[in-house]
C-alpha cells in the first residue's frame, strides 16, 4: 500500500511507466521474428504482469505466463522450417490456428476493443468474464456512480470506484477517503456464501453480511429501502430465475 501511495503521488513516474508499458505492448509483435529479442520480450512480459499483480493486485500472471514462456526460446526456426513442415503434412490442423492468430493480431493492432466494443473470443480473458448468475449463492457487490470531474471513470486522473471499495481487503477505502472521491458513489450488496479462498479480499467486519451499504453522500430513506429490496430479490431467487429475473427487481428511479 505504501508503494502504491508513493506512485499515486508521482504522476511523472506513472507517465514513464505507462508510456513504457504501451511501447512494450505495441512492439511485442516483433518478438517472434527475432531469436535475440524473443527471450528479452518474454522476461519483460513476465515482469510487466508481475508488477501489475504486486502494485494493483490484478492477477494477469496466472493467465498469461504460459503464453509468454513460449517466447523464452528462439522462434526463428519455428517460423521457417518447422512451420513449413507442419503446413506440408498437416494443413487442416495448421490453417485454423493460423487464421485465429491472424485475427487475434488484427484485433490487437487495430485496438478494436478500445474504441468500438469487445469482439469475442479475441478480446476477452477469463479474469474479466467469470460465469456468474445474479441468483447464485455467491457474494454480490454492486456499484453506482456519477461521472467524475474528468467526465469518465476511464480517463486519466479519475479514481476507479469498481476497484476501490469500503469492504475491500486489498483496495480498501476509509470513510474519510470516501469523501475525497470527485464523484458520488454508492456501494451495496451482500457477502453471504463467500468461499474461504475469497475471504482475504474482504475485510473481516464485512463478511457474511446479508446486506451492506456505503455511500459518500446522504441517501434518501426511499433509495436505501429500494437497494435493500434489490439485494433481497437476488439473494432469495433461484438459478432458474436468471431466464426471467428482471421482473423480481424493484425499479430504481434515475432521480433517486
Amino acid at each position: 500500500r505504501s508503494v502504491q501511495w508513493r506512485l499515486v503521488k508521482s504522476p511523472r513516474l506513472l507517465t514513464i511507466f505507462a508510456s513504457g508499458a504501451l511501447l512494450f505492448e505495441l512492439s511485442f509483435a516483433v518478438a517472434p521474428f527475432s531469436g535475440r529479442l524473443s527471450p528479452l520480450w518474454c522476461a519483460h512480459g513476465l515482469a510487466f504482469h508481475a508488477g501489475i499483480l504486486w502494485l494493483q493486485g490484478l492477477d494477469f500472471v496466472s493467465f498469461w505466463s504460459a503464453s509468454l514462456l513460449v517466447f523464452a526460446f528462439p522462434l526463428s526456426s519455428l517460423l521457417s522450417a518447422d512451420l513449413r513442415h507442419a503446413f506440408e503434412h498437416e494443413p487442416l490442423w495448421l490453417l485454423p490456428a493460423a487464421l485465429y492468430t491472424l485475427l487475434q493480431l488484427l484485433t490487437a493492432v487495430s485496438l478494436y476493443d478500445l474504441w468500438l466494443d469487445d469482439i469475442l473470443p479475441f478480446s476477452c480473458c477469463p479474469m474479466f468474464m467469470p460465469p456468474r448468475s445474479p441468483f447464485d449463492p455467491l457474494p454480490k457487490w454492486q456499484t453506482m456512480t456519477t461521472a467524475p470531474l474528468t467526465g469518465n471513470v476511464r480517463r486519466s486522473g479519475s479514481m476507479e470506484p469498481l476497484y476501490w471499495s469500503p469492504c475491500s481487503g486489498v483496495f480498501g477505502l476509509s470513510r474519510a477517503d470516501l469523501q475525497k472521491l470527485p464523484q458520488r458513489v454508492v456501494w451495496f450488496g451482500s457477502t453471504t456464501g463467500m468461499p474461504p479462498e475469497a475471504e482475504r479480499f474482504v475485510r473481516a467486519e464485512c463478511r457474511a453480511k446479508p446486506f451492506l451499504l456505503f455511500a459518500n453522500f446522504e441517501l434518501s430513506a426511499e433509495l436505501k429501502c429500494l437497494l435493500h429490496r434489490w439485494v433481497d430479490a437476488i439473494n432469495s431467487g433461484e438459478l432458474a430465475d436468471a431466464w426471467d429475473g428482471a421482473r423480481r427487481f424493484p425499479e430504481i428511479p434515475r432521480d433517486s
